[in-house]
């Protein structure tokens, strides 16, 4: 992996999340979904990108789009604690709540500290409904 191609795909990555996390504006959503995919117009399979660009379509309220992106997470790491609780928070705002429910148990077995950006989970390892 050449210098330049790290250079240009942490600038990416980085881009993306300081336009994500600086607002709450679907514009901005948008740049930085833009940014994460020209990351992964470079490496495709980068977890790092696919997850958070999953997460971002998830807060865009793109939830078709962000279950499309993460299932791409599944081919690359099927463990991804951020992949599968997106998932299940993107299927639940869809109504399909048995199925998320699977995703979101998931993603509390494989890390049951994990609490995601946008909520807190219940004293079982289950998540709370996304807000």
């Amino acid at each position: 992996m050449s210098a330049s191609y790290q250079l240009s795909l942490i600038s990416y990555i980085r881009i993306a999340q300081d336009e994500y996390f600086s607002t709450n504006n679907l514009g901005s959503f948008q740049d930085a979904i833009n940014n994460y995919d020209k990351g992964l117009a470079i490496d495709p399979n980068n977890i790092e990108l696919l997850a958070n660009k999953g997460q971002t379509l998830f807060k865009a309220e793109k939830y078709i789009e962000a279950i499309q992106v993460l299932d791409k997470c599944f081919v690359v790491d099927p463990n991804e604690v951020s992949c599968n609780y997106y998932k299940g928070l993107s299927l639940e705002k869809l109504g399909r709540i048995s199925e998320a429910n699977e995703y979101k148990d998931k993603a509390a077995q494989i890390d049951p500290n994990y609490e995601g950006e946008f909520v807190t989970k219940f004293n079982s390892s289950k998540f709370k409904p996304a807000i």
